[in-house]
């Protein structure tokens, strides 16, 4: 495998919902197994599960609070979460994180409730 380098464009920057935004530098299309993003929240993120793929958030600056099953986790910069597929999980606060997803992430494997 050949070394990738990714430049942002910024144009790949979303919205995907009221105070989260998810800046997309690796996802399906780029065939590596993983998908990775910049996740900006300022709010709550709804309950949810992905049901195929585990997801792995390293916090780069701010704090939160994930709610994972039952049980309340405190997050802050230079922390690491990591949400097994088909756990129910949302968190709230004012953070930035690098999200990995793996496999990478398709839409249609996300269940909000």
């Amino acid at each position: 495998m050949k070394a990738t380098k990714i430049i942002f464009d910024k144009a790949n920057s979303k919205e995907v919902q009221k105070g989260y935004v998810i800046d997309n530098y690796i996802n399906e299309a780029h065939n590596l197994g993983f998908s990775l993003v910049r996740s900006h929240l300022n709010g709550e993120h709804p309950l949810m599960k992905n049901i195929n793929s585990s997801k792995t958030y390293y916090i780069i600056r701010g704090q939160g609070t994930f709610f994972v099953n039952n049980e309340q986790i405190n997050v802050k910069a230079s922390d690491v979460i990591i949400i097994p597929k088909n756990t129910k999980y949302k968190f709230n606060g004012k953070f930035s994180a690098i999200l990995i997803t793996s496999p990478a992430f398709n839409p249609k494997d996300d269940i909000f409730y």
